[in-house]
């Protein structure tokens, strides 16, 4: 994902390892904020992009890879 953040030309008098720092602060608690309302409908777009059934939104029966048996369990 890329994202561009337009900073007023005063900005860039301030050292670039400060703004790189600001910059990914920014980010972190814009992705802190809108990622949890972005859940569902991220899932939606990957099953739907690979032509997968939904799991319903209440399923908490999900598999997983067994690491030590290279099965998988429920």
């Amino acid at each position: 994902m890329d994202v561009m953040v337009k900073f007023p030309k005063f900005i860039h008098k301030i050292p670039r390892s400060i703004l790189q720092k600001t910059g990914d602060k920014l980010l972190t608690q814009i992705v802190r904020q809108v990622s949890p309302r972005l859940t569902y409908k991220v899932q939606e777009d990957f099953h739907s992009s690979f032509n997968l059934p939904l799991p319903p939104a209440s399923s908490c029966l999900f598999y997983r890879l067994d690491s030590c048996e290279g099965g998988l369990l429920a």
